[in-house]
């Protein structure tokens, strides 16, 4: 079908998606992996902030050591 997504027709009901072809297990959500992934971006966001403080204090004492 044009427009429709994959999850259009899905179920959690087992006997719908066990005995129709057509419709298809809803993906189960997990806090566990959204929980790891606001870990993981947290940790990059820090680490970028990090990374953006050490390349202004280099440019500042090479620029200290020139006056």
């Amino acid at each position: 079908m044009i427009g429709k997504s994959d999850f259009d027709y899905c179920s959690n009901n087992v006997s719908v998606y066990m005995n129709n072809p057509d419709v298809r297990r809803c993906p189960r959500q997990s806090r566990l992996v959204m929980t790891l992934f606001f870990i993981y971006m947290l940790i990059t966001a820090i680490m970028l902030v990090n990374l953006l403080i050490a390349i202004f204090r280099s440019q500042s004492l090479v620029l200290l050591v020139l006056h």
